[in-house]
């Protein structure tokens, strides 16, 4: 993006929700933001970003009985940036914070529009927003056909990992390790706190501030003050005291429904 003004389009099929936002970008945002119009019905916001060319979007993940995720696939190489706007807490969010693409619920929070726009505003590369975007529709199109995988970014493009194969998860400040059954290590630039979010669903749980690890995976358990976790590879973990009942409680869990299964 240039130094001048952002050229802004927002589509949402609620119009409350766009004279909220078009009246919160003027107040907050008004000398970053030149709104150049907005659209309700997901065929006039494709024909409006076609048009207008703008520079950033702000699109309601559900456009009628469409997405808004339908609505970018239709572009093969977007010029755009997007902040993705909700009023439900569901499975997409996680795929969007897992690509680090920006979403705001409403109501929308000033402060956190704010911070949005900053970001886009500072921050904003057409390579790595490409990027962002294809993790996303990757991550979505597995979620939604229910398969057990992940897809991450490496250094030579992105990675699709069985879930079932992630023995645990380390953190290293920005970046988390993670260890494969293989053997094989990959670290990313995401913080252990959204691999958290994607996996806690698949039997992990964060037992250190900086560890995550997959249940299934747990050989042993010596007690203590939190005591310490010992992998079927051989190592050994320590479990923080905060989080020790809320290990103990989920590893039974994981245990019964094995056992159920079996």
């Amino acid at each position: 993006m240039s130094d001048c003004m952002i050229r802004t389009l927002i589509i949402d099929d609620e119009a409350h929700a766009i004279e909220r936002l078009t009246q919160l970008l003027a107040h907050h945002c008004g000398d970053d933001i030149r709104i150049l119009g907005h659209a309700q019905q997901f065929e006039e916001g494709f024909n409006a970003i076609q048009s207008t060319q703008p520079d950033l979007i702000f699109l309601d993940i559900e456009i009628g009985e469409n997405t808004g995720f339908e609505l970018l696939r239709r572009f093969d190489q977007p010029s755009f940036s997007v902040i993705f706007t909700t009023a439900y807490e569901r499975y997409a969010l996680q795929a969007i914070k897992f690509s680090a693409l920006d979403y705001l619920l409403k109501p929308i929070d000033p402060e956190d529009l704010i911070v949005a726009v900053e970001k886009r505003k500072n921050l904003y590369e057409a390579k790595q927003h490409h990027a962002q975007l294809e993790l996303l529709f990757n991550n979505l199109s597995l979620f939604k056909q229910g398969l057990s995988k992940i897809m991450v970014p490496s250094l030579q493009g992105f990675e699709l990992l069985n879930i079932t194969e992630i023995t645990r998860c380390q953190s290293d400040v920005n970046y988390t390790t993670i260890f494969l059954v293989n053997g094989k290590n990959i670290m990313v630039a995401k913080t252990i706190k959204e691999f958290e979010h994607l996996l806690s669903p698949h039997h992990f749980y964060r037992i250190h501030q900086s560890h995550l690890v997959n249940l299934q995976y747990v050989l042993r358990y010596h007690k203590g003050k939190g005591g310490t976790v010992i992998l079927q590879d051989g190592h050994e973990l320590p479990v923080a005291t905060r989080r020790k009942d809320g290990f103990l409680q989920k590893i039974q869990s994981v245990i019964y429904r094995s056992k159920r299964n079996g």
